[in-house]
């Protein structure tokens, strides 16, 4: 009975220690994509400004 309970304890540990592990992985993976979620939106930014300049550019040229 005793190797029975040992082995249960074993088993919970180590499950344990794969859940802390898939808590890691899954922190890794998330900060990774956040981290490109930043990087697209510094591109949309960037878009978005360069669009902003082109519909003043055009409003300037009409007015000239």
């Amino acid at each position: 009975v005793q190797t029975v309970k040992d082995m249960n304890i074993l088993q919970s540990l180590v499950s344990e220690t794969q859940n802390a592990h898939s808590v890691l992985e899954i922190t890794k993976l998330v900060s990774i994509n956040v981290k490109h979620a930043q990087k697209e939106m510094k591109y949309v930014n960037i878009l978005c400004l360069s669009a902003s300049i082109a519909k003043k550019n055009m409003h300037l040229a009409q007015k000239n």
